[in-house]
């Protein structure tokens, strides 16, 4: 944790990026509402494609001799005084009950426990994944219908200062599977589990927002956030885009005067680069 940045409806970084970038498919209903309704989507992470996104247990297996397995005890008891004292529950024989389980199978517990975190963030957490490039073969094949969709830029402090979002920050690649203390603070856990992924996705340089609704259960409309036009910096259509929906998003961004690009290849090279459309004639 001691190089990760993250901002919370505050001041971020400096080298925080000014614009981030969501590729979208227009043939997908849902995705068009990107730019039809200025609509972005914080999804539970049980739709993520990669299976260790979100999925980075606590080691309880650290909690290996009396003096830790107490702190822990007492750490769990603080942390929901308020529902033991609501429900009735004996601190005292709550107390010796997870002794118990923690000294006689600590690898029930460490499933377990594991089991019911993951579960808790599928339902409570909502996570906003963009990126800070606009350039990326890689995305626009994967994620933007094989170069044939488009690409939305947001400017990043005008997303946070909304307000409708919690904490966000570049997504951190390891090599290492990342260790999680069950004794550290809840907040630098949950960083862990949020912006941490294998050095595999490096190539999406991923930037995200999260939010918790925790103890709220969140439908679509909860995790569905609204902008203003402002909002958006710029629109970009992908190498290989149909005629019939480059029209169709060339004439909603000039009516919210959003600034729109189209993608081409640069020559002799495996990159893309791109020219503005904003002085083109739209042709029906």
């Amino acid at each position: 944790m001691e190089n990760f940045k993250i901002s919370e409806n505050q001041n971020p970084p400096q080298d925080f990026p000014k614009i981030l970038y969501k590729y979208r498919n227009w043939e997908y209903d849902f995705h068009k509402r990107i730019l039809e309704n200025n609509e972005l989507y914080l999804s539970s992470p049980k739709n993520f494609n990669d299976p260790f996104d979100c999925r980075i247990e606590e080691n309880f297996y650290s909690l290996n001799n009396d003096e830790l397995i107490t702190e822990y005890i007492e750490k769990i008891q603080k942390d929901n005084s308020d529902y033991f004292i609501s429900n009735k529950i004996s601190v005292e024989k709550d107390f010796m009950r997870i002794l118990s389980m923690l000294k006689s199978d600590i690898s029930k517990v460490h499933t377990d426990m594991n089991r019911k975190l993951f579960e808790m963030q599928d339902i409570h957490y909502g996570v906003l994944s963009m990126s800070t490039l606009w350039d990326s073969i890689l995305m626009w094949g994967h994620y933007a219908n094989k170069h044939k969709g488009f690409c939305v830029g947001f400017y990043e402090e005008k997303l946070r200062s909304t307000n409708k979002f919690g904490k966000g920050g570049l997504v951190q690649y390891v090599n290492k599977f990342p260790k999680i203390n069950p004794l550290s603070p809840l907040v630098e856990k949950a960083l862990i589990q949020t912006h941490y992924k294998a050095k595999e996705w490096e190539y999406e340089k991923e930037f995200r927002m999260t939010k918790t609704f925790f103890p709220k259960i969140p439908n679509d409309n909860d995790r569905t956030v609204n902008l203003s036009n402002d909002c958006i910096a710029e629109v970009i259509l992908g190498l290989n885009i149909t005629k019939e929906h480059e029209l169709i998003i060339m004439e909603i961004a000039r009516k919210k005067n959003i600034p729109i690009y189209k993608i081409n290849k640069e020559n002799f090279k495996f990159k893309l680069e791109r020219f503005e459309l904003n002085n083109f004639t739209i042709e029906f």
